[in-house]
Formats: C-alpha cells, structure tokens, sequence
C-alpha cells in the first residue's frame, strides 16, 4: 500500500542558492520567475516516526509511516495550467523499538517483578508492518541468560488487529514464576520482522516457539497493545 499525504506533513521545500545553499519556501510562498529563467528547488522527506495512537481508523498523517509516501507538490501559475511535480519517498522497512511515550528518545524496554509475576512491555514501529516474533532471554546479574529463550509468534495476531501499515504499537507479556526465580534481574527482548530484528540476533536452534493463539489487543492509554497469554517461567535448577 502506498500512502498519499499533503506534501505540508512529510516534505519541505527549498530554493538552492548559486552558492549551493538552501533557503526555505513555504507552502503558498511566491516564487518569481522571470522569462527564461531556472530555477532548482530541493525537497527534503522529514518524516518522523510515528508516537502511540489507541485507535485504528481516522488515523491523522501524523500517526503512521508506511514504508512508501507518495505526495504531490502543485505550483499555481498567474497565467497557465497549473504544474503538478508528484514525490515518492521510501522508508526503511526494518524494525526498530521506540520508547513509548516519545519516539524521538532511545527505547525502552520496562521490566518489572511483582510478587509472582514479572511484567515486559515495549513498543515497536515497522513500516511495512511484517513483525514476526519476540524472543524474551531473562537475565542474572553477571548478564547469563538463566532462563529462556522463549518465543512468542505476533505475525498472525498482528495481521487480525487492522492496524494500518506505518502504525506503532506496544507489547506487554506477564509471565509467572518469579517467586522462585530471584536470580533473575533483567530480560533481553529481541523484536523480528521479516528481514531484520531489532538487536540484530537471530534465533538459535532447538528454541520452540510458543503458541500466542490467544493473544488479544487492547487500548492501553494511547497505543494498541498486544497482551500474549501468560507464560510460566519454570524453576531455577541446581
């Protein structure tokens, strides 16, 4: 899907000087030519990555980045048609983990312990929307995985959501057995799409995926979150 949007949102104008300079143009500046005189103008895609939204429909432009922009910048002449220059922008299709409140910040991946349970959120953006899985790696303090890895599939969940390409959206999987667990004091959490992963770690063999059949997605605050069925993380062995 190709995503058209005012040329205002995402592209910015510019006049380049004989210097080779920028200077800015407005959308609805006057831009004077005289009789066979040129011009070269610059547009510059500035798109952001979108923030958290708690909806799927009547999203603004703001709220989604598809991996392809289309826009179209119109120049209105005193006399004459009218000269329409079309834009086509590419977005990397990689997944990337956002912090939740702000994306323009470094993620953040939460983990709490709560009593028995142990809670991991975060939230991800994909252009072309393809996640896959997440592997979650529980941690001891010297940073040895100590439990895990275990893999949640979103690909199929994610496809029955509706969520429009370009969209954010937050993770938060519970999981039991912390009582039993005090040696673990951090998780590794590794986001897959289907070309790239967030940290950039494949999975390794004899990992079995979990079966996230009932994964339900909920409104949580401003972000669609994806809430996978509670896993139960076993006891330490000796």
């Amino acid at each position: 899907p190709v995503a058209e949007v005012p040329a205002s949102k995402f592209f910015v104008l510019f006049l380049v000087n004989s210097d080779q300079s920028l200077a800015g143009l407005n959308i609805g500046a006057m831009l004077t030519l005289q009789p066979g005189q040129a011009q070269i103008l610059c547009v510059k895609f500035g798109a952001l990555i979108p923030g958290l939204t708690g909806k799927t429909t009547g999203l603004a432009a703001s709220d989604v980045l598809p991996d392809t922009v289309t826009s179209t910048i119109t120049f209105r002449q005193n006399a004459g048609a009218n000269i329409l220059i079309p834009l086509l922008a590419r977005v990397a299709t990689g997944v990337v983990l956002i912090d939740p409140t702000n994306p323009r910040r470094p993620p953040v991946v939460s983990f709490t312990k709560s009593g028995d349970d142990i809670t991991v959120s975060f939230a991800v953006f994909d252009s072309n929307l393809d996640v896959s899985r997440v592997k979650y790696e529980f941690l001891d303090a010297s940073g040895q995985v100590v439990a895990g890895p275990f893999e949640i599939d979103l690909a199929e969940p994610l496809r029955s959501l509706n969520l429009v390409r370009g969209q954010s959206f937050s993770v938060e999987q519970r999981f039991t057995g912390a009582s039993s667990r005090s040696d673990i004091t951090a998780v590794r959490v590794t986001v897959f799409d289907g070309e790239t992963s967030a940290v950039g770690v494949t999975s390794s063999a004899g990992e079995t995926p979990i079966n996230a059949s009932s994964i339900q997605s909920r409104n949580e605050g401003r972000g669609v979150t994806l809430s996978p069925s509670v896993i139960r993380i076993g006891p330490r062995f000796p």
